[in-house]
C-alpha cells in the first residue's frame, strides 16, 4: 500500500529581522554559464516577535585610538544636521557588518560534509548560533541538509531540531552529531 506524503507546514509567527551576505572567499567557478560567478548567498534571520537574544560579533575598529574632532561625511539633506555624539577616540571594537566572509569546505571540520553538494562551513554556522541563541536554547534548521546547524549546535551546548527531506542526510547528521556528542563525553571524563 502506498502511503501519500503531506507537505510539512510549520505554523511560526516569525517577520526577517536581519537580511546578511554569505560571501565565498573561494567561489566554485561557472565556467560553462553565461553569468557572472556566484560569490554570495543570502541569509535571513527570522524571528518569532521582537528579537531576544543578540550577541553581537566584534571585530577591530580600523580607527581605534584616533581622536576626532568633527564630523567628517557630507551631508546631503535639505536641513543641517550636526552629530552630537562622538567617540572621541574612536574605541578598539565595533559590531561586525552584515556581509560575512568563509572560506568553502577547505577545513577539516567541513570535511565531514563532503558527500552534500553545498554545505555550510561550521564557522558561519558557528558566528550565528553564537549571536542568536545562549547555552540551553533551541536552534532549528528546516533544510538540515549534511547537519552542520545540529553539529555545531551540539558542539555549543544548545538543543536542536534538524529537518530533511533526504534520509541520506538525515543520516549524515546523525553521524556527524554523533561524533561531536562522543568527543564531548571524552572530554567530560577526562578533562
Amino acid at each position: 500500500m502506498n502511503k501519500k506524503k503531506l507537505p510539512v507546514s510549520l505554523n511560526i509567527d516569525k517577520q526577517k529581522h536581519d537580511t546578511m551576505v554569505f560571501r565565498k572567499r573561494n567561489p566554485i567557478p561557472q565556467i560553462y554559464r553565461k553569468r557572472y560567478n556566484n560569490e554570495f548567498e543570502y541569509m535571513f534571520v527570522l524571528s518569532k516577535g521582537v528579537v531576544k537574544t543578540h550577541n553581537p560579533i566584534l571585530v577591530d575598529c580600523m580607527h581605534a585610538g584616533l581622536e576626532l574632532n568633527g564630523t567628517t561625511y557630507k551631508n546631503y539633506s535639505k536641513n543641517e544636521q550636526v552629530r552630537e555624539k562622538l567617540a572621541s577616540p574612536v574605541k578598539e571594537k565595533k559590531i561586525k557588518g552584515n556581509i560575512w566572509e568563509y572560506v568553502v569546505g577547505k577545513k577539516q571540520e567541513d570535511q565531514e560534509a563532503k558527500g552534500h553538494p553545498a554545505p555550510f562551513p561550521c564557522e558561519l554556522v558557528r558566528d550565528h548560533i553564537l549571536s542568536w541563541t545562549n547555552e540551553d536554547d533551541m536552534v532549528l534548521d528546516p533544510m538540515s541538509g549534511s547537519g552542520t546547524t545540529p553539529r555545531v549546535a551540539c558542539e555549543l551546548n544548545r538543543r536542536y531540531i534538524g529537518i530533511d527531506i533526504s534520509p541520506a542526510y538525515c543520516e549524515m547528521a546523525r553521524q556527524r552529531v554523533k561524533m561531536i556528542e562522543q568527543q564531548s563525553r571524552l572530554l567530560f571524563e577526562y578533562g
